[in-house]
């Protein structure tokens, strides 16, 4: 089993957040990572599993999102506190247009998971489409993912 960590371990999340998200008429996410009340959030069909967290397709007010729900735990079965504040000051420092957007956290949820709210992308993974689907690639469109996954690596070591 599993030993959660308190709520209150995951107050450090909100420090450099905006107080309240935007979703703007169009259905676009707004450039500072918020922190995210429940009653703005709502959490729809499972669309990917890990070791650590499950992904959900959600709405963030208008906005379609991807909700990450981290089962945060300082022992084998889950994510350390170290390591998820690591990743989401990393989420929160980077912004590019080949890289998906960190929207915010979910600060009054339950208290064992930490629900990470990111831009959603349709389509499923890249790693799928390529490796898993019947769907047949051109050059140019794997030249363009190829392209956009350097400029994003190039940004990111930069």
């Amino acid at each position: 089993p599993w030993t959660p960590l308190p709520r209150s371990c995951v107050s450090w999340l909100t420090g450099s957040m905006a107080a309240e998200g935007e979703c703007n008429q169009d259905g676009q996410i707004g450039d500072k990572p918020v922190a995210i009340s429940t009653k703005d959030l709502q959490i729809g069909e499972l669309i990917g599993e890990g070791t650590t967290a499950d992904v959900y397709l959600g709405k963030f007010k208008s906005c379609l999102v991807a909700v990450k729900q981290v089962r945060l735990c300082d022992n084998d079965d889950g994510v350390s506190t170290d390591n998820l504040r690591r990743e989401l000051a990393i989420m929160q420092s980077v912004r590019h247009p080949c890289l998906i957007k960190f929207v915010g956290v979910v600060t009054d949820g339950d208290a064992d998971l930490v629900e990470i709210v990111m831009e959603f992308c349709e389509g499923g993974a890249v790693f799928d489409v390529i490796h898993n689907s019947d769907f047949e690639m051109q050059w140019h469109q794997k030249t363009k993912i190829v392209y956009d996954v350097a400029l994003a690596m190039r940004y990111l070591h930069s």
